[in-house]
């Protein structure tokens, strides 16, 4: 697919010299060759607004089959450690002087210019969020093994859970096996969100319950997995929007210069964790406690209690409470309210309904108490939190 800003009046077939055209018209326009993977749309997003301001003029390819005769100014490309054909078609072209990005780290031996994520820091900001939520022990799972599974599950033994469990490569019914065997409560950090579907999918056919004896978390935040999920998923945010803005303006630069092209690594940071269900939790060791953290997700929209929650499991208030408060430090009442406010939290962040409909789902009497709740929690209302979170996204 090529796309050509200029275009000719249909009166006079004179190219036009006025609006956008007309200043893409005084550019010095680069053809720039794109093999990138389809499925990362986010990045797609990022490239095309550089290319659109900077009158690219961009051929898209089939990165199993790159174009052997193709003749331009440079290449963007996500390169597979795996894929022969491209890495030979790299090389060439870069012995050509004709200057290669690659939008991923999945090929260290290829030196080349690259801006990608920064998939340690994605490792630590999983284990940080495990912490948060009073996780001791850990597991990573990716289907596949490579470069970037291993800088991501780096991050996360660097940073606290040097034992975690390597569950990479196990198909669902071993997956299932082996999850039903480890200490509960355990989290699972997924390589990807499609990853992260896969560890739910095999704790539904071992009947574990999400997120009180396992959690889980995604990377890529893409919201056709994540919330179509029966227990939605937690994602930490990768910036791939930015990496494929940042990765064109570096393509750019080196198109522009007569230099050596430096095989310089450019590193995107994450965006944070998107929190949703499935590490919506606080990590207990108590079977009572698993219990209740159950009984307060399915009945998170009504205004149960405590005294509800203890005769449900057949045990006094007291009790319940002294266990909660030796092994989170606060009492199950004080969990209660925690969790109803992180819900909310999801409910602003991930969908546009009004904070009347937000409050009934869950559990508040009114919207006003909500806010009330949602100020002093956190120091910010729940109007202003969704406008400052759209408005990073935007």
């Amino acid at each position: 697919m090529r796309i050509r800003p200029l275009r000719k009046t249909p009166a006079s077939g004179k190219l036009q010299s006025d609006g956008h055209y007309g200043k893409l018209a005084r550019m010095t326009h680069k053809d720039v060759l794109l093999l990138v993977s389809p499925t990362v749309a986010a990045c797609l997003r990022g490239i095309t607004r550089f290319a659109h301001d900077n009158g690219w003029f961009v051929t898209i390819d089939d990165r199993e089959h790159p174009p052997a005769d193709w003749r331009g100014d440079g290449v963007l490309a996500t390169i597979g450690q795996n894929r022969a054909s491209l890495m030979e078609f790299v090389k060439r072209t870069r012995r050509r002087g004709i200057p290669v990005v690659d939008l991923t780290n999945a090929a260290p031996s290829l030196h080349v210019p690259r801006v990608c994520g920064d998939n340690i820091e994605m490792g630590r900001i999983a284990a940080e969020h495990f912490q948060e939520r009073g996780f001791h022990r850990a597991a990573w799972f990716s289907s596949k093994w490579g470069n970037v599974q291993r800088l991501r599950f780096q991050g996360l033994a660097e940073n606290g859970f040097p034992d975690a469990i390597d569950l990479a490569g196990l198909d669902r019914p071993h997956l299932a096996r082996r999850l039903s065997t480890l200490p509960k409560p355990i989290a699972v950090f997924a390589y990807s969100d499609n990853d992260a579907s896969r560890v739910l999918n095999a704790c539904r056919d071992a009947h574990i319950v999400v997120p009180e004896e396992v959690a889980i978390l995604g990377v890529d935040n893409n919201e056709l997995i994540c919330l179509n999920q029966p227990t939605p998923l937690s994602s930490i945010r990768h910036d791939l929007e930015r990496v494929g803005y940042e990765g064109a303006a570096l393509l750019q630069k080196l198109m522009g210069s007569t230099s050596a092209m430096p095989a310089q690594s450019i590193l995107i940071k994450p965006c944070g964790v998107a929190v949703r269900q499935s590490t919506e939790v606080e990590a207990a060791d108590s079977p009572q406690l698993r219990r209740a953290f159950a009984i307060i997700r399915r009945d998170i929209s009504k205004s149960t209690g405590i005294e509800q929650i203890a005769a449900e499991l057949g045990m006094p208030r007291k009790e319940l409470n002294r266990i909660a408060r030796q092994e989170l430090g606060h009492t199950l009442t004080e969990e209660l309210a925690r969790q109803r406010l992180a819900r909310a939290k999801v409910l602003l962040a991930d969908t546009d309904k009004t904070l009347l409909a937000i409050a009934s789902e869950t559990g508040f009497c009114h919207a006003a108490h909500l806010a009330n709740a949602f100020h002093s929690a956190f120091g910010i209302t729940p109007g202003r939190f969704r406008k400052n979170l759209f408005g990073k996204r935007s």
